[in-house]
């Protein structure tokens, strides 16, 4: 009977067979060698432990029919405290009191090197002096372009530092997972700079003085900075919606590699 059943079986395993073959272009004669091809055409899974876990966990009780991913539901991200660090530092160096105050009187001499008058008088052409002319609506004029003469260096260092600590987690998840290779991440440093930027400037209108922004803009990013988030399951599965045209996608959960011991490239694959 046994010998039977197998027998009834055969013809819908060969199908499923060549169904396999067919599907993934294996052949006898080669096999085709599935490498990781580059950042924005792959995902390793493994990256979301927490969903891969769930995964399993499906596969095993043979519930795997769907999985609902939502947005912010598996994330990796990086905290305000790893960004405040390096923001304090600089803070306290380089874009200290005394250089938001040089910020300022270079803002002064700028504006009042261009308003600089010359009067006619009995003693022949003569400048009239700077100091004459400014008023206190002239004065909240220097003071705001001296702030955003501020803003934008710090915007940019602040550019810097996002990277620098978005590089340290991307280096730190290749290690713990040993994986060459990472998708892009969905993280926009462009619109996060910005952000903190327009911030800084409304800050600038409410502050009397150069000491008093100087202690609102380090209370702001001790209390305002946000964290980052450089992977959402949600964003980085609907990215891949774009090669939906292209053929078949593949889903992997980890990825298998050899170290070479000569002086070649390491070879993984999914």
């Amino acid at each position: 009977m046994s010998m039977i059943k197998r027998m009834n079986n055969l013809p819908k395993n060969i199908l499923n067979y060549f169904a396999t073959f067919t599907e993934t272009r294996f052949n006898f004669r080669k096999l085709i060698n599935y490498h990781w091809t580059n950042d924005e055409l792959t995902l390793d899974l493994s990256l979301f432990s927490d969903f891969q876990k769930s995964f399993f966990e499906k596969i095993k009780l043979g519930k795997l029919l769907k999985m609902t991913v939502k947005k912010g539901q598996y994330v990796i991200s990086i905290t305000p405290e790893k960004i405040n660090s390096k923001i304090a530092k600089q803070l306290s160096q380089k874009f200290n009191l005394k250089y938001l105050q040089n910020c300022v009187s270079q803002a002064k001499e700028k504006i009042n090197g261009t308003n600089d008058k010359l009067i006619a008088s009995k003693d022949g052409i003569i400048k009239k002096s700077t100091d004459e002319q400014v008023d206190k609506g002239k004065d909240g004029t220097i003071f705001l372009e001296g702030i955003r003469t501020y803003n934008l260096a710090f915007r940019k260092i602040l550019g810097e530092i996002i990277l620098e600590v978005q590089e340290d987690k991307l280096n730190q998840i290749k290690e713990e997972l040993q994986v060459e290779y990472l998708p892009s991440t969905i993280f926009n440093p462009h619109a996060y700079t910005q952000e903190c930027f327009d911030s800084l400037q409304q800050l600038a209108k409410k502050s009397d003085d150069e000491n008093n922004y100087y202690e609102k803009i380090q209370q702001y990013f001790k209390k305002e900075t946000k964290e980052i988030i450089i992977y959402d399951l949600f964003f980085n599965l609907q990215k891949y919606t774009a090669f939906t045209n292209i053929g078949t996608q593949y889903l992997f959960i980890n990825e298998l590699y050899k170290d070479s011991n000569d002086d070649k490239e390491s070879v993984s694959y999914p």
